[in-house]
């Protein structure tokens, strides 16, 4: 990629999409109020607050409100599992760490057989942060301590966000989808004239807006904004448009000039028929130039044609689909075992290293293999890319903020303002495009474990050191937990085809 295409490919990632900005002012103001009520009653954890803000808020306010919920899951989880721990091993090391163990196998194997794996990742992940712990306290008391403070932490996060849907108000996923649709189409637009122009291929980014529409579809057709059928109906569309641009980027989908711009005008008068229906009913489709019958572009047109033509007459209801929370093979496939062994083995081997070296600082690397054990070997690589690069990323900003920045500092109103600059650029990345999204995340996490780390100012750059040394250890044992001889890695059955939706695992 060279320096231009790279520029082009920036500017297209940072520029603004739909409700962008308003998510961005959302979870910023929000996280800027968590920060100020937590140092006013000098609650600990301070970077935890409003980074779980991150993890909860979401484009719309319908899966906002779940997430709430679904925190409430986990803390309650961990709660139990904690308690339990700590009741039966508190003084016994030999014993608590084959029940750890266990707990660890229980939720790696949950993770590639959930639905929901994220519910699983949580707790674990919290879990892992935990076990050092254990090690160095003297009273049990203290980890109740800490158990009680993150409940008070999620009441705060709770209510932050239900206050900033109030002064802020998300868009319904009806509007989503409307959006994601609209922007979909007119990056197929825009592809398909410059297929017809013979100019450069589009830039990586302009790939993502049909995963952003059919994520949303999804969500909408689970929260009841659009129907089974609507969203079937967009669903079969979008991949109609999909099919049309891949034959005309294709060698053997090659067509003149004057057919790949009729292409592009179908395309554009299929946005207005469907995000406008009222005033385009019955308007005939744009003239096709006479070629041969056997074209692929034209008969990838005459599709999409029948596509939308079934759209408009079949009304049938769909079946409602049975949900299933794990797979008919749970307890007969193999598979899902040595998945668990490999997981637990990796991260109970971070825990060893970690206390055998006395080096706590590095108990991230614990939480790397728990966020990064994906059943697809792809997925499982580049979500430890991101995770690296988020991490060097917010690392940097968070040293030059440390020792330029914050030793000019001197009132609170400059901290808020430091705090809130961060915020706002590692929110603007998180709520882009889904696939670089968790660079976000980790940016913005980076940036409040070195300047969030006591309620008072504190420029010590032990902790970002430290993180980047957990987060190397954790991804070279994964490697090599998920690695054979004479193999890359390993590849779960049904998953070879590329990234999973578990990639989107908080953590």
């Amino acid at each position: 990629m060279t320096a231009r295409e790279y520029g082009r490919f920036l500017y297209h990632e940072l520029s603004p999409s739909p409700y962008r900005a308003r998510t961005t002012a959302r979870l910023t103001l929000g996280a800027l109020l968590v920060i100020t009520v937590m140092l006013a009653f000098k609650m600990p954890l301070l970077s935890i607050g409003p980074y779980l803000l991150f993890l909860g808020v979401q484009r719309d306010g319908f899966f906002s409100r779940v997430a709430i919920f679904a925190f409430f899951l986990v803390f309650l989880i961990v709660s139990g599992l904690l308690t339990g721990l700590t009741f039966a091993a508190w003084d016994d090391p030999w014993l608590r760490l084959p029940l750890t163990g266990l707990l660890f196998y229980g939720g790696f194997y949950l993770i590639r057989t959930f639905a929901e794996p994220r519910l699983v990742t949580g707790p674990l992940t919290i879990l892992s942060l935990v076990t050092y712990l254990y090690d160095q306290i003297p009273n049990p008391n203290l980890i109740f301590d800490q158990i009680g403070w993150l409940w008070a932490i999620f009441g705060l996060m709770a209510v932050t966000m239900l206050l900033m849907q109030w002064i802020i108000p998300p868009p319904s996923l009806y509007r989503l989808s409307r959006l994601d649709m609209r922007a979909y189409l007119v990056s197929a637009e825009r592809k398909l004239i410059q297929r017809a122009f013979v100019r450069p291929a589009a830039f990586p980014g302009e790939g993502f807006a049909l995963e952003r529409l059919l994520g949303t579809l999804k969500k909408a057709t689970g929260s009841k904004d659009l129907s089974a059928r609507q969203g079937k109906n967009c669903r079969d569309l979008a991949s109609g448009v999909e099919a049309l641009v891949q034959v005309a980027a294709s060698p053997s989908g090659a067509a003149g000039r004057p057919l790949l711009l009729s292409a592009a005008r179908r395309v554009r008068q299929l946005r207005f028929q469907i995000l406008w229906p009222e005033r385009w009913r019955g308007a005939p489709s744009p003239s096709v130039p006479s070629v041969s019958e056997t074209a692929p572009l034209q008969k990838s047109l005459h599709e999409l044609d029948l596509i939308l033509e079934r759209a408009r007459t079949d009304t049938t209801p769909l079946p409602k689909a049975a949900v299933r929370l794990v797979p008919e093979d749970f307890t007969t496939n193999p598979e899902y075992h040595r998945f668990a062994l490999r997981g637990t083995l990796a991260t109970l081997f971070c825990y060893l290293f970690m206390t055998a070296a006395h080096w706590d600082g590095i108990h991230t690397c614990m939480v790397t293999c728990i966020i990064t054990a994906l059943a697809s070997a792809e997925a499982r690589t580049r979500k430890q890319q991101l995770r690296i690069a988020g991490a060097v990323l917010g690392g940097i900003c968070a040293f030059a903020c440390a020792i330029f920045v914050v030793p000019h500092v001197h009132d609170f109103t400059g901290f808020l303002l430091l705090i809130g600059a961060g915020t706002f650029i590692g929110a603007w990345i998180t709520h882009g495009n889904e696939r670089y999204s968790y660079i976000g995340l980790q940016f913005t996490l980076a940036l409040y474990l070195m300047l969030l780390q006591s309620t008072h100012a504190v420029t010590k750059l032990q902790p970002t050191r430290d993180r980047w040394a957990g987060i190397l250890l954790g991804t070279l044992v994964m490697w090599a937990a998920f690695a054979r001889p004479g193999r890359k890695a390993i590849v779960e059955p049904g998953d070879e085809g590329g990234l999973s939706h578990r990639e989107s695992a908080p953590g």
